[in-house]
């Protein structure tokens, strides 16, 4: 359908990375603990929800991202 209408539609992935977000505040009071012994090893290969968001926003703004690729912290990946 997009086709025949000729509309110039592009497309790709991204991987935004391992993101630490709130998301853990909803959880049992036994994974609390748990998660309170292991989040310290989660800083080391987490980013925060700013860093998280960088590669979909630089996609937006980009003008020139090549159609149909993947991208990862903010570079073209094969």
């Amino acid at each position: 359908y997009l086709t025949d209408k000729k509309m110039n539609i592009i497309t790709s992935s991204l991987h935004p990375g391992t993101v630490f977000t709130a998301i853990m505040n909803n959880i049992r009071t036994w994974q609390k603990i748990l998660f309170f012994f292991v989040t310290p090893l989660f800083w080391f290969i987490t980013k925060d929800a700013f860093y998280g968001s960088q590669t979909t926003l630089y996609l937006v703004y980009k003008d020139d991202f090549e159609n149909g690729k993947y991208y990862q912290d903010c570079e073209l990946t094969e």
